[in-house]
């Protein structure tokens, strides 16, 4: 698979891009479960994990658990959750897939802020990140998180 990728599963579309997840609702059950809600957009970096459920009978699900969220429980909780993108069976395959490649893209982006560390400094990269929390980009917990892993690696 080569990013970008775009699937459109049951009630969402799932774009997979160089440095993000974007879940857009759609059509007519993306509206009522979502309640209207727009799209969420996921760095790599916010992603803390990912679940799987392959489809059977009922829908799967692909779930993406990031700071300051719950984690979908069940089918029931991922129809309704912002950072989850249900489907049908015959995307099993492709889902499987796209969870391989966007943990692959965490393990990447882990690595990449790690040599960035050593190579810039501690003061400066979270110099960065609170200009990203003024920009909104990020949360305060967000902030504070990863400002905590830089010291500790520093």
């Amino acid at each position: 698979m080569h990013i970008p990728i775009r699937i459109e599963a049951h009630g969402s579309i799932l774009e997979i891009l160089d440095e993000k997840v974007i879940i857009t609702p759609s059509g007519f059950f993306g509206l009522i479960t979502r309640m209207g809600s727009g799209g969420k957009e996921i760095p790599y970096g916010s992603i803390k994990g990912i679940q799987f459920k392959e489809a059977g009978i009922l829908l799967g699900y692909l779930s993406f658990t990031v700071l300051g969220s719950v984690e979908a429980e069940s089918l029931f909780t991922a129809r309704v959750d912002p950072n989850s993108v249900c489907f049908e069976r015959h995307l099993n395959e492709k889902m499987l897939e796209v969870k391989k490649m966007i943990e692959s893209k965490i393990a990447s982006f882990q690595k990449n802020q790690t040599s960035k560390v050593s190579g810039a400094g501690a003061a400066e990269e979270i110099g960065k990140l609170f200009e990203l929390k003024k920009a909104g980009a990020i949360s305060d917990e967000e902030f504070e998180m990863m400002k905590s892993k830089l010291l500790k690696s520093a």
